[in-house]
């Protein structure tokens, strides 16, 4: 009959209790026991990791949103104009886009040079992870390339749809 980790570690205990009455076994775990032990300090170096590289995420949607935003709302007369003028709305969205889209290869360039920086004060924190490993580099270019997509969208449609009488109208 099989025995379960946690059965066969009460039955170890027992034996070495009748083979040495009035001693104590110590340190005695499972290899699932060992290896959470072992790997639990990288684990515990990971979680503030994880956390700032929210707030990274977070704080680059927020700053791409209002660059274009504030590029958006610095030209509402003139997108106005050219509406009313029959320019098409997909190419005022492309326009926005665009001016923020060229803002994300130069964020994943200097984004992977702090990397390859960082990299050796970081390397203790992570187990069998590189920075600098190819799909640790395409996952952040494809995180980037999201989070830039989702910021640059709203205030990009907002401009391909605004309503020329509107925005003329306005001071």
């Amino acid at each position: 009959m099989w025995l379960g980790p946690d059965s066969a570690l009460a039955s170890l205990q027992r034996q070495f209790a009748t083979l040495l009455p009035g001693s104590t076994p110590f340190d005695i775990h499972t290899m699932a026991q060992r290896q959470g032990i072992t790997l639990a300090a990288h684990r515990s170096g990971r979680d503030p990791v994880i956390g700032f590289a929210i707030i990274a995420v977070l704080v680059t949607t927020v700053g791409i949103n209002g660059l274009v935003t504030f590029l958006v709302n610095g030209q509402r007369r003139e997108i106005g104009i050219r509406l009313a003028l029959g320019c098409r709305p997909a190419r005022v969205f492309g326009r926005f886009a665009g001016s923020g889209a060229r803002l994300v290869p130069a964020g994943f360039v200097l984004g992977q040079l702090l990397a390859a920086i960082l990299q050796p004060w970081f390397a203790s924190w992570f187990y069998q992870v590189h920075a600098l490993h190819p799909a640790v580099i395409a996952g952040a270019g494809a995180l980037l390339a999201l989070t830039a997509l989702a910021a640059i969208a709203a205030p990009a449609l907002k401009a391909a749809l605004a309503e020329p009488t509107v925005t003329l109208g306005e001071n």
